[in-house]
C-alpha cells in the first residue's frame, strides 16, 4: 500500500497497484513495477552483467572517496559514483570474463583548482616502503606550502586499495609503509593535494604502475 505524503497531491512512497512511489536525491518519482522475464538472458548479456558487477564491486572501495574528491562537482540527476561506474564500463575494463582487468590510467579519483605537484615522482624505498618525490616552487595563489597529500594504492592482482593522508607540499617526499601483500606485488595508485582551510583540491595524478622491490646485486 502507498502512503501520501502532503496532501493529495504530494508525492507517495510504496506500491500502489502497478506502480511504485519513491524518493530519489530529493526528487519524488514513481516508476512502474518491473516485468517478469521468463526469456533466458543471452551469453553476451550475462557477460555484460559480470562486467558491471565487476566493475561496481570494484569502485565501491573507492565511494566515500569519490565524493570527496569530487566534492565541488555538482550533479542533480547522477553521483560521483554512478559517473565513475559509467566511465569504467565504456573505456576502463580490458580482458575476457572471467579475467576482467581494470584500466586505471585514464581514470581521476579528484579535481579541483589547487595546482598539482610538480615533477611527482615514485620509488620502492628498500622492501617495506614506497616513496613520493615531487618539487616545490612556491608560487603565488593555490599552491599553499601546507597543502596536504591525499594518496591511493591499488593492488592490481588482488583488485584493492590502500588510503593514506599525510605530507605537506613543502616537504617535497612523503613515505609510506605499505602493507605486506604490496611489498611483493606490482601496484598503481593516485595522489592529489588538499587545503583543508579552503575546502578544495587538486586533480588527481595517477601513479604508473610501480615493480615489485629487487635488492641490490652484490658483487
Amino acid at each position: 500500500m502507498g502512503v501520501i505524503h502532503q496532501g493529495i497531491l504530494g508525492g507517495f512512497h510504496g506500491k500502489t497497484g502497478s506502480v511504485v512511489g519513491s524518493s530519489w536525491r530529493g526528487i519524488q518519482v514513481i516508476r512502474a513495477l518491473p516485468k517478469r522475464i521468463k526469456r533466458k538472458a543471452s551469453t553476451k548479456q550475462l557477460m555484460q552483467r559480470k562486467k558491471f558487477q565487476f566493475v561496481t564491486k570494484t569502485l565501491k572501495q573507492l565511494d566515500g572517496l569519490l565524493n570527496f574528491g569530487f566534492q565541488g562537482r555538482h550533479l542533480s540527476r547522477s553521483t560521483n559514483y554512478a559517473e565513475a561506474v559509467q566511465q569504467l564500463l565504456l573505456s576502463g575494463v580490458s580482458g575476457e570474463f572471467p579475467n576482467y582487468k581494470v584500466e586505471f590510467n585514464e581514470f581521476s579519483i579528484s579535481e579541483g583548482p589547487l595546482r598539482k605537484l610538480g615533477n611527482l615522482k615514485w620509488e620502492r624505498n628498500g622492501v617495506k616502503k614506497v616513496k613520493l618525490i615531487w618539487e616545490y616552487t612556491p608560487f603565488f595563489g593555490r599552491n599553499d606550502e601546507e597543502d596536504s597529500l591525499v594518496v591511493v594504492l591499488y593492488h592490481i592482482q588482488k583488485n584493492r586499495f590502500e588510503f593514506y593522508e599525510g605530507g605537506k607540499r613543502k616537504d617535497e617526499s612523503f613515505e609510506i609503509d605499505v602493507p605486506t601483500d604490496m611489498q611483493d606485488a606490482l601496484i598503481s595508485g593516485w595522489v592529489f593535494v588538499r587545503n583543508a582551510a579552503l575546502d578544495a583540491n587538486s586533480d588527481s595524478m595517477y601513479l604508473v604502475n610501480l615493480e615489485p622491490y629487487t635488492a641490490p646485486k652484490t658483487v
